[in-house]
C-alpha cells in the first residue's frame, strides 16, 4: 500500500524550525544578492548621514551662536548648506534604495507565488478534500506577501536600525563612557521585551492569518452559491455566517493590536526613560564643565536615535515573527508531496490501443473504510462499459482511479497491459477524454473552454466538435459566438449548454479512452437524443466507461457492470440483466416508476 499523503496540518506540524524557515526565505533573496547589497549600502550611507546630523547641530550651537554677527552668519550659512546637502543626499539615497527593494521584492513575490501555485496544481485530490479553496488562496496571496516584506522592507529596517543603534551607541560611548555605561543598563529590559513580544506576536499573527483564510473560504463558498441562497431565501443566514467570521477576524486582529499597543507603550516608556536619563546625566556633565551645550544637544539627539532604533528593532522582531509564521504555512504547502505523480523512468505513451484491465482494486478515502473492495474488470480496445448502481456505490471513485486522480490502496489498473503508475502521467491523461458529473468551465470564451481539450485547435475544429455534441447552434446564437465569455463557472449558460460544451471538449481531444460521468444528466430529451447519437459515433473504436442512470444511456453499450457497496455484483447486457431479476432490474423498475 502506498504511504498516505500528508495532510496540510501534518505538513505544518512537521515544518522546519525557525532557522530552517529563515534559511529557505533567504534562498529566495540569494539570486538578487547584488541588488540587495547595493540597497543595503545605500541604506548604510543614509544611516551614516543621519548620524552626522547631531554633530552638525552641536557645531551650530558651540561654534556659531555667541560669535560676532558677521562671522556667525558666515558659519551659519555653511552649516545650513551642510544640513541641506545631508537632507538632499538622504532623500536621494532612500529613493534609490526604495526602487531597488521594490524590484527585488516584486521578483521574490512572483517567484514564491509561481512556485506555490505550481505545487498546488500538482497536489492530489485529498489536499483539496481537506482544505477550502479560499483558504489556499489566502496562503498564496496574504502569507506570501508577508514573506516578501521580511526579505525586503524588514531586512532594510534591520540594517538601518541596527546600524543606527550601533553607531549611536559607539558615539555616546566615545563622548562619555560614564553615560554609555549607565544607558547600557537599559539593554536587558529591551532584549527581554523583544523576546516576549516576538513570541506573542507570532502566535497572534498566526491567529489573524488563520481567521483571514477562513473568511476568504467562506466568502468564496457563499458567493459561489449565491443563486441557491437566493432561491431558498437564505441571504440572512449567509450574512450571519459572514458576520460571525468577520467578528472572529476582528477579535484576532484586535488581540494583535492590544499586544502591539502594550509592548509599544512599554518600549516607548523605556525610550523616554533613556532620553530622560541622558538629559539628567548630560546636564550634570555640562554643569561640571566636562561637556558643552552643543555637546549636550548632540548627546540627547544620539540618545533619542538610540532609543528610536531600539524601538524599531523590537517592533521588527514582532513583524519578523509574523512573517516566519506565514512562511511556516507556505512552506508546509510546498513540502506536501505531489501525488499521484510520474515515477522516475516512467514509460512514455503516444497512442494507446485502449485495452483496460482492473485487477483486485481496493480503495478507501479513509483508513479502514473501503469504497471499492476487490473490483475486477477487463475492457477490450473499443469496448463500451456502463457502470450502474445506487448512489455512493463507488462508480465515480472508480472513474477517478482510471483517470489517476488518485492511486489505489491495493490492486492495479492497466492500460495496454501497463500499470497506470508506470506510465508518464501527462501521457496517460492525454489518452483520456473526461466529462465530469459537474461541468467545470472557466470565466473565458467558449473557444478558450473548448481548447482545453486541444489548445492548438482552430475554429473549424471547434465548430466540428460542437456540432457533434449538438452545441454549435446555441453557440452561434450567442452575442459573440465562439468569442462569447461564459461567465464564472459558465453561469451565463444553461445546465444543458454547459454539459454539451463539456462533451464537445472531450470530442475535440480525440481520446482513446472516454470517461463519461453522468454525461447526459443535464440535457432535455431532444438534446439527449442528439448527444447520444454523437457519443455513439464518438465511442466507435474507443474504449468507453459511462456512468448514467438513464436507460437510454446504458442500453446501447456493449456491457453493463452493476456496482453495489464497492463490489461488482452483476455484469452483462441490458436484456440479460433484466431477465436475471437482480439489482439492475430493480433499479430499472424504480426509474420506470419515477
Amino acid at each position: 500500500m502506498p504511504p498516505p499523503t500528508r495532510t496540510i496540518q501534518e505538513s505544518l506540524a512537521a515544518a522546519r524550525p525557525e532557522g530552517g524557515e529563515l534559511g529557505r526565505i533567504l534562498d529566495y533573496a540569494r539570486p538578487h544578492a547584488g541588488r540587495l547589497t547595493l540597497a543595503l549600502a545605500l541604506l548604510a550611507l543614509h544611516a551614516s548621514l543621519g548620524l552626522a546630523l547631531p554633530w552638525v547641530l552641536s557645531r551650530l550651537l558651540d561654534e556659531t551662536l555667541g560669535l560676532d554677527t558677521a562671522v556667525g552668519l558666515r558659519r551659519l550659512d555653511g552649516i545650513a548648506l551642510a544640513l541641506l546637502g545631508i537632507f538632499f543626499a538622504r532623500a536621494l539615497l532612500m529613493g534609490l534604495h526604495g526602487w531597488l527593494v521594490a524590484q527585488v521584492g516584486g521578483r521574490i513575490l512572483l517567484r514564491l507565488r509561481r512556485q506555490l501555485f505550481e505545487r498546488l496544481t500538482r497536489l492530489g485530490a485529498d489536499v483539496y478534500d481537506d482544505r477550502p479553496v479560499g483558504e489556499l488562496v489566502s496562503r498564496v496571496m496574504s502569507d506570501v506577501t508577508q514573506i516578501q516584506g521580511l526579505v525586503t522592507s524588514d531586512l532594510a529596517l534591520l540594517a538601518s536600525s541596527g546600524l543606527t543603534f550601533v553607531g549611536a551607541a559607539a558615539i555616546l560611548a566615545w563622548r562619555s563612557w560614564r553615560l554609555a555605561l549607565l544607558m547600557a543598563l537599559m539593554l536587558p529590559p529591551l532584549l527581554l521585551l523583544a523576546w516576549a513580544y516576538g513570541r506573542t506576536m507570532r502566535r497572534r499573527g498566526e491567529q489573524v492569518q488563520d481567521r483571514t483564510a477562513e473568511a476568504s473560504a467562506l466568502i468564496e463558498e457563499q458567493l459561489g452559491a449565491i443563486r441557491l441562497l437566493q432561491a431558498f431565501v437564505r441571504e440572512p443566514q449567509a450574512r450571519s455566517r459572514f458576520e460571525a467570521a468577520m467578528q472572529a477576524h476582528y477579535a484576532a486582529v484586535m488581540g494583535r493590536v492590544r499586544v502591539s499597543a502594550i509592548y509599544g507603550s512599554a518600549v516607548g516608556f523605556l525610550t523616554l526613560s533613556l532620553l530622560s536619563l541622558g538629559l539628567w546625566m548630560g546636564g550634570r556633565e555640562v554643569l561640571s564643565g566636562r561637556m558643552s551645550a552643543g555637546g549636550l544637544v548632540a548627546y540627547l539627539a544620539y540618545t533619542g536615535m538610540l532609543g528610536s532604533a531600539a524601538s524599531s528593532l523590537v517592533s521588527l522582531y514582532g513583524r519578523w515573527a509574523n512573517a516566519l509564521g506565514a512562511s511556516r504555512r507556505v512552506f508546509g504547502l510546498m513540502d506536501l508531496e505531489p501525488r499521484p505523480t510520474s515515477r522516475p523512468g516512467a514509460l512514455r505513451l503516444t497512442k494507446a490501443r485502449g485495452e483496460l484491465r482492473v485487477e483486485g482494486l481496493r480503495f478507501g478515502y479513509r483508513p479502514g473504510q473501503l469504497v471499492l473492495d476487490g473490483i475486477d474488470l477487463a475492457l477490450a480496445p473499443g469496448e463500451s462499459l456502463a457502470l450502474v448502481g445506487p448512489s455512493g456505490a463507488g462508480k465515480s471513485t472508480l472513474m477517478q482511479l482510471v483517470a489517476r486522480f488518485r492511486d489505489p490502496d491495493a490492486g492495479a489498473l492497466r492500460l495496454d497491459g501497463i500499470d497506470l503508475r508506470d506510465l508518464d502521467l501527462s501521457d496517460l491523461r492525454r489518452q483520456i477524454g473526461w466529462v465530469p458529473q459537474n461541468t467545470q468551465l472557466f470565466n473565458a470564451t467558449v473557444a478558450d473552454n473548448l481548447r482545453i481539450g486541444r489548445p492548438e485547435a482552430e475554429l473549424p475544429a471547434l465548430a466540428a466538435a460542437a456540432r457533434a455534441a449538438n452545441a454549435h447552434d446555441f453557440i452561434a446564437a450567442l452575442p459573440e459566438g465562439y468569442a462569447t465569455r461564459v461567465g464564472e463557472r459558465g453561469l451565463r449558460l444553461s445546465g444543458g449548454q454547459r454539459q454539451r460544451l463539456a462533451i464537445a471538449r472531450a470530442i475535440l481531444a480525440d481520446p482513446r479512452l472516454l470517461l463519461l460521468d453522468e454525461a447526459t444528466s443535464s440535457l432535455d430529451s431532444e438534446s439527449e437524443r442528439l448527444v447520444q447519437e454523437a457519443l455513439e459515433a464518438l465511442m466507435q473504436g474507443r474504449t468507453s466507461i459511462v456512468i448514467a442512470h438513464r436507460l437510454a444511456t446504458v442500453r446501447r453499450v456493449d456491457r453493463i457492470a452493476v456496482i453495489d457497496r464497492g463490489r461488482i455484483v452483476e455484469q452483462g447486457r441490458h436484456a440479460e440483466l433484466l431477465a436475471a431479476g437482480g439489482l439492475y432490474a430493480r433499479l430499472c423498475q424504480l426509474q420506470l416508476r419515477a
